[in-house]
Order: C-alpha cells, then structure tokens, then sequence
C-alpha cells in the first residue's frame, strides 16, 4: 500500500478494528498496554506492535514518525457503560480520550476515528468533539447498531470521525440482520474452543434462564444472565467468565470461539492469556465487519482521489 494510507490504532486490543481498516489502509503501528492483547494482535495480525501506556507515548518525540493517514481507536469503554456496576466518576480511565487526541494533535493525520459505548458521559462527548474541531477537522458523529452491517450481534456504538474534506457515514449494508444460528453453524466442531467449567449447581440454573431478555441466575443478583436465540441477532457480547450467555439450546455458556464468532473474529483468531484476560479481550473488541464498512467510506471520500495519482 501507498505510504498515504499509514494508520495508528490506539488501544488497539485484540485487533478487531485493525482487521477492518487493513482492507483499505497500512495500519503500521498498533499500541496496547496490556500484555495479552498486544501478543494476540501480533501473533494473529502482525505487524509493529508496542505494549505501551498511550500517555507515554508522543508524536513529537517520534514515537508515530511514517503516520500520515490517521489515528483510530477506542479508549476503554468500562468507565461509561451500564453494565459496568462498579463504574466510578472519578475513574481515571474516563480521560484516556485526552491522550488519544494528544496524539492527533501531534500527528495531524488526515482523518481519526475514535469509538465508544453511547452510554459515554455527555460532558465528555462534547469535550471530545470541541477538542476535535479545534484541531480543524470536520466532525461526524453516529450511535450505530453493528448488526446493521452484517455483525450477528445487536452492539451500538458511539463513533466519532474527524475529516479534512465532507464525510458521511456509510448506509445500512444489511436490511435483515446475521443470526446467531448462521455464526455458530460456522464454527467446526474441532475449532470451537473454550467452554467453561461451570459447577453443576450452576448449570442447574442455567436451564431455567429465558430467551432474549437478561434476567438475574439466581436470588438478590442482578440482571446477568441471557439466552440467546437462535434466529435472532446476540445482544452485545460481554466478558462470558463474568456474565451468563447461555447457549440457545444446550444447558450451558457460550464458548469462547462462539463469542469471538459473534464478534466477528476469524475461527482462527487465537486468543492469549488466562482465561478471564481472553474473554475480555472478546468482549472490547470493535467488530470487524462494522470497521471494514467505515474504513471503505473513509477512503472513498477522503483517499481515493489521491491514492489513484499514485497508480
């Protein structure tokens, strides 16, 4: 690819936005804290992959020198999102998105794309997008629901884009949604990795949880715990070593491979880490599928122009 289309992806997790953005740019650098993730996307994707705090990190001191493109990632949703029961005010995670841009900033790509639970605190949505306009990008902003583009998972998210000519983001590519049932009926029964080593107790309960609607698994717990159906699209995948997603028809929890499947992660996509790390490595992750149909509509309005002097 033309070094035009050179990408950053911060916080970059297991690599599911990379997998959708290497369809149409170079992401060259790609930047986690965690040890885990950072093993995964390289021994998965590849590539130059820093296992770094992202406030470490300046582009003024040349840690992103070869970044023309852009910048994309999406800062740790767990301080804004309603299934996070613990979520505090004053978590510190909440201003990750100031290091993100600190880095547009210093980069100045042609475009970034940073994305979020629409649960993200208004206050610092508008912080964030006055801090993107002040950087003079023009500003575009959708809830977007991924089963709308072809994801068997029904996860809206709050993405923001920041351009230097007119964007818009892409249509629906998909008018009835991927179903659960067409993901797992993919998975080959050798590949499908990581069931959980549930107590009989709690497979006892599992029988009795509803489809399509989170309920609580037993007396005084809250709501966490679902069916799923199979004609019908997951609900956001959550990390399954900590909350119940019940397979639509065996007494027990989805595996592993089945909620990477729903994620939209290649069958093969290995996951490193103890067992907890890898399900919340699943469970961060943007889908690739939604990524891809972004990327494409960033490069036709933004790239193509210029990519087609090059050819």
């Amino acid at each position: 690819m033309s070094s035009e289309l050179s990408v950053a992806d911060l916080f970059c997790g297991p690599g599911g936005m990379s997998l959708g953005f290497q369809e149409y740019f170079d992401v060259t650098l790609a930047v986690d804290h965690q040890r885990d993730p950072c093993k995964t996307y390289a021994d998965n994707i590849g590539g130059n992959v820093k296992q770094e705090d992202v406030r470490n990190l300046s582009g003024v001191r040349g840690d992103f020198d070869g970044i023309t493109a852009g910048v994309i990632g999406g800062p740790p949703c767990k301080p804004f999102s309603k299934l996070n029961h613990r979520r505090k005010p004053d978590d510190p995670r909440i201003n990750l998105w100031k290091s993100f841009f600190d880095v547009v900033e210093d980069v100045k790509p042609r475009f970034f794309l940073m994305e979020n639970v629409p649960t993200i605190f208004a206050h610092v949505k508008e912080a964030i997008i006055n801090r993107a306009r002040r950087l003079g990008f023009l500003v575009s902003i959708a809830v977007i629901d991924a089963s709308d583009y072809g994801v068997a998972q029904r996860r809206k998210r709050w993405i923001i884009v920041g351009t230097r000519k007119p964007f818009i983001f892409p249509n629906p590519t998909h008018e009835t949604p991927a179903t659960v049932s067409q993901v797992f009926n993919q998975i080959p029964v050798e590949l499908n990795q990581g069931f959980a080593n549930s107590r009989s107790k709690t497979l006892d309960r599992l029988s009795a949880i509803p489809s399509g609607r989170w309920s609580p698994i037993s007396t005084g717990t809250f709501a966490n715990a679902i069916r799923l159906e199979w004609n019908q699209p997951s609900p956001t995948v959550v990390n399954i070593s900590k909350v119940y997603m019940v397979h639509p028809s065996g007494e027990r929890l989805i595996t592993e491979t089945e909620a990477a499947a729903l994620q939209d992660f290649p069958v093969t996509h290995q996951f490193h880490g103890f067992r907890r790390s890898r399900c919340q490595q699943i469970a961060d992750a943007a889908p690739q599928q939604l990524m891809l149909e972004i990327a494409k509509q960033i490069y036709s309005t933004q790239f193509k122009e210029v990519i087609s002097a090059y050819e």
